[in-house]
């Protein structure tokens, strides 16, 4: 749903300055994103929330706080800190592999 990505790389640009953004994007792989740049996320389907986590591990030296906009179909995550998850929800979404612990919010929820 590109409505939701606009509005999804929108909040990451509007962040304040002394935030530390990254920006991914994910399938069963994970892209680096450049929120600035021209191009659209890379991926399609087969929604892999696991490897999500592997590259929060590999990546960070403490866990970050994961901002994932998503339809909530995929795997379930197996995060080693759900408390530093939020699942960003569009369309018609699920919320059956969202942890306990992780919050999420549906977009439409959200908006005036």
């Amino acid at each position: 749903d590109y409505t939701a990505l606009s509005l999804f790389i929108r909040l990451l640009k509007g962040a304040p300055k002394e935030f530390l953004i990254k920006a991914v994007s994910f399938d069963t792989s994970v892209y680096e994103y450049d929120i600035w740049g021209k191009d659209r996320p890379k991926g399609g389907g087969g929604t892999s929330f696991h490897i999500i986590q592997r590259y929060i591990e590999d990546n960070f030296k403490k866990p970050p706080y994961t901002l994932v906009l998503t339809d909530g179909e995929g795997d379930f995550p197996k995060a080693t800190n759900p408390n530093k998850w939020m699942f960003l929800l569009y369309g018609p979404c699920s919320t059956y592999c969202i942890e306990a612990g992780m919050r999420h919010h549906k977009i439409q929820d959200l908006m005036r």
